[in-house]
């Protein structure tokens, strides 16, 4: 997940580095210089602060999805007060409290062990 960003895959790939998932591969390997797989993935902006152009590659993110042959379950959420930073470990914290509510503390688990040996 990628929250208010200014790019994504430049983090990893550098300046104009994206180019290497579509080169043409190697004529004694066969291989391109880089490989990306993923899917997924959530690019949400919770103001006008994002340059979609840069997000993916310089791309948008349907022609991503064309040259990569990747990502076609990614998600964007465009200009959203939902998708501030804030928000979204907001609502990660209330997910996490909410699985470990039906969790056995580590005191409840030790005690059932002791009980079943």
């Amino acid at each position: 997940m990628f929250v208010d960003p200014s790019r994504t895959w430049r983090s990893i790939c550098g300046d104009g580095n994206v180019d290497y998932f579509w080169a043409s591969p190697n004529p004694q390997t066969g291989q391109r210089p880089a490989n990306y797989h993923g899917d997924g993935n959530l690019v949400a902006n919770s103001a006008s602060t994002v340059d979609w152009s840069e997000v993916w590659g310089g791309l948008d993110l349907e022609t991503w999805q064309n040259r990569t042959q990747q990502d076609t379950s990614s998600l964007e959420f465009r200009n959203s007060p939902d998708w501030t930073p804030e928000a979204v470990v907001e609502r990660a914290r209330k997910l996490l409290q909410s699985t470990l509510q039906g969790m056995p503390t580590a005191a409840a688990a030790a005690s059932e062990a002791s009980i079943s040996v």
